[in-house]
């Protein structure tokens, strides 16, 4: 029918309560972060104030009025917007306990709960190596390994896809109609 489908990455199940203003989610309850360590509502709590809490990632959470850890893989989001679950997808679920262990350094070593670890980051220019976790929980990413590039001069980036050295860029609309005729 055309219509976008929200498919469950952590969350194996989810329901809206309260005129669909709250978001009640159940996570895998075989859902580990890289070290190991179950992935839990506290952490998804955790996770999402920081986001609330960041300039580079309110867009995301900002609208959330709530969060409530309910039991281990249970947790209501209580927001305003129904649109918000396709937002939420871009927070990062962070590790509570490796975080404030040591705030400074989880930015460069990160405890990861998705699909990919960091294999490399070059903090000079921010360009990074993702790797495939091999203990991943979820499906098998079809990506053994990402290079991520930072090009930020806007020409360069259109010249570096346009001649192969890139694969993929994110551009807004008047980019896309810079490249639509060039196959």
């Amino acid at each position: 029918s055309g219509e976008p489908e929200l498919v469950g990455d952590l969350a194996e199940s989810w329901e809206c309560e309260a005129d669909d203003t709250v978001y009640v989610f159940h996570l895998k309850e075989d859902a580990a972060f890289a070290n190991g360590e179950p992935i839990t509502a506290s952490d998804v709590k955790f996770s999402f104030e920081m986001a609330a809490a960041s300039p580079y990632q309110v867009s995301y959470a900002g609208m959330i009025q709530s969060v409530e850890v309910r039991d281990e893989h249970t947790l209501n989001i209580g927001a305003y917007n129904n649109i918000l679950p396709w937002a939420w997808s871009h927070i990062y679920i962070a590790s509570q306990a490796a975080y404030e262990a040591d705030p400074a350094a989880y930015a460069t070593d990160p405890v990861e709960s998705g699909a990919y670890t960091l294999e490399n980051l070059d903090t000079a220019t921010g360009n990074m190596t993702l790797k495939a976790r091999s203990d991943y929980w979820g499906p098998a990413p079809a990506i053994e390994n990402v290079n991520i590039r930072i090009i930020n001069d806007s020409d360069t980036a259109y010249v570096a896809l346009e001649s192969g050295q890139i694969d993929v860029m994110s551009t807004s609309g008047s980019g896309a109609t810079l490249l639509e005729k060039n196959d």
